[in-house]
């Protein structure tokens, strides 16, 4: 649904321009649904995945808030797309923690 969503928003505002905040939040959902359920997975024992295959599919889910933050990056100071920046980058912060717990490797 999330990637349905953001097809969409990307044809009617290509360039996030106009439809930034709901943009980000698209990305951000599905960056949380993709994560938690490889990490699930990953964590389970005995684990439904690799260790190759959870590299891949975190990194997969970074890159989507990696594209949130773009998105953001040029927002106000205290507007709304500003607390999700934030939110965007704790996000990214606790992927890259839970990646290095784990001994898979995080991109510089």
């Amino acid at each position: 649904m999330c990637r349905e969503l953001q097809a969409i928003t990307d044809a009617v505002d290509p360039g996030a321009s106009r439809l930034a905040l709901y943009s980000s939040v698209t990305l951000y959902e599905l960056h949380r649904a993709e994560f938690h359920l490889a990490r699930r997975n990953f964590e389970r024992e005995p684990p439904v995945i690799s260790a190759e295959e959870i590299s891949r599919k975190v990194l997969d889910s970074r890159v989507l808030l990696l594209k949130a933050i773009k998105i953001l990056e040029p927002e106000p100071q205290f507007s709304s797309g500003s607390k999700m920046l934030e939110l965007l980058r704790k996000s990214l912060c606790e992927c890259d923690t839970w990646m290095n717990d784990k001994g898979l490797t995080v991109p510089a």
